[in-house]
């Protein structure tokens, strides 16, 4: 699993210790590991309600069901679509972030 915010690796198992991205320091608070997954502040992952990448842009996407992918936007069909031709529904994943 991806952190959805800086795109680090999620650490933790969810039933011994809560998953958390590894730039969060969990030793001060300890939550009960079955609660909702801590994420870091960074923000360079950019909310899909908020804005969408150009069209035929190549992005990295994330979801909280799946680890990030590889998808190139295309906004005449409202779609995203992988390096193997499958289609996902605008709103299947959460963020982007331009590729590096």
């Amino acid at each position: 699993m991806i952190c959805k915010n800086c795109g680090g690796n999620m650490e933790g198992d969810g039933y011994q210790t809560i998953f958390h991205c590894e730039n969060v320091d969990i030793s001060q608070n300890r939550p009960e590991p079955d609660s909702n997954p801590i994420y870091c502040s960074k923000t360079d992952w950019l909310n899909i309600e908020d804005c969408l990448p150009g069209n035929h842009q190549k992005v990295l996407v994330y979801a909280d069901w799946s680890d990030e992918k590889h998808v190139t936007w295309d906004s005449h069909g409202y779609k995203w679509i992988d390096d193997e031709g499958i289609t996902y529904h605008c709103h299947m994943f959460t963020h982007w972030k331009p590729q590096p």
